[in-house]
């Protein structure tokens, strides 16, 4: 087991040891992948909730925009949370407001359309119509509240959109609050009733390129086990070795990658941040090929040069 251990986390970081992937099961390389596979998404995952603070904090148009509303003003709107529910109080008796049907509404402001419907009788469809008036029409900035749901987008002063849609489920009866304080917990809380949901969207978007990492792996196995039987070194017999070999290296490669979304995620937007994992991830694995193949084909090359030298003088 020690021996196993040594072998699985150990490979990444020394050719020696890595070269035993060719004597050692399949499985190896599979469980790798499938493990770099979650690791990848649960670095986007974690990004995407490390990173809301700072992209919130880097963002006074959206902030100063929902003070405007809610806790500033004579027609501040009130909000109160009821058993999972979001109930709006707006002045003058209003039912609802629609930023979108009315660009000139008082209540948009900063560049931002906001939206307020809580009325109970609204049905599912009704809903949507919303956050798809705002995806079709390109609105990039915008505060939908419904009574069980919410929509945001935002974009920071470095330009970077962030997007969520989130509840109040897990919020304590009673009003929200009129103050700036309540009115950021409130924002945050929205985001944080998100990242559930936001998981399962990043876990089928990975699973749809996830044959994109293994076919990466496929193919940079080939090509090292070509250049490795062209130049005939001696690092692996066969494809099978070659790709157990580079498998070693891939639950490593994907930490790497972890670690670099978690970064990125800071000040690269949500889209950008996916795009760059599965990048990250084939870099450094490709690298890591190199340090291996390149050092292998390097030496082998060198000792049957010398060899033939000596079979000249012989």
């Amino acid at each position: 087991m020690v021996a196993w251990l040594k072998f699985y986390f150990l490979s990444f970081f020394s050719n020696r040891i890595s070269k035993e992937g060719a004597t050692r099961s399949i499985a190896n390389s599979i469980v790798s992948l499938v493990l770099a596979f979650m690791v990848i998404c649960c670095g986007l995952i974690a990004g995407y909730v490390v990173s809301f603070n700072k992209h919130y904090g880097s963002s006074p148009d959206f902030s100063e925009f929902a003070y405007s509303i809610f806790a500033d003003g004579e027609q501040s709107i009130e909000l109160s949370v009821s058993n999972g529910k979001l109930n709006a109080l707006i002045p003058d008796g209003v039912e609802f407001i629609n930023g979108f049907a009315d660009e000139s509404c008082d209540y948009n402001k900063n560049g931002y359309s906001l939206v307020v419907d809580t009325r109970g009788a609204l049905d599912a469809e009704q809903k949507t119509k919303y956050a798809e008036y705002a995806y079709k029409s390109n609105v990039e900035n915008y505060l939908i509240l419904l009574d069980d749901t919410c929509f945001c987008s935002f974009t920071t002063s470095g330009g970077i959109t962030v997007e969520f849609v989130g509840g109040y489920f897990d919020m304590p009866n009673g009003e929200v609050g009129g103050d700036r304080e309540s009115i950021d917990t409130f924002v945050k809380e929205l985001f944080r009733s998100s990242v559930g949901t936001e998981f399962l969207v990043y876990l089928i978007s990975a699973s749809r390129v996830a044959i994109l990492y293994l076919a990466a792996v496929l193919i940079l196995a080939l090509i090292a086990y070509l250049a490795v039987k062209f130049l005939k070194s001696e690092l692996c017999g066969t494809y099978t070795e070659t790709l157990k070999i580079i498998g070693s290296y891939v639950f490593i490669s994907a930490i790497i990658a972890f670690f670099a979304i978690l970064i990125a995620s800071t000040f690269l937007s949500q889209s950008t941040t996916f795009n760059l994992g599965g990048i990250i991830f084939i870099v450094v694995l490709l690298i890591r090929t190199a340090v291996a193949v390149i050092p292998a084909i390097i030496s082998d090359r060198r000792k049957m040069n010398s060899k033939n030298n000596q079979e000249e003088i012989c």
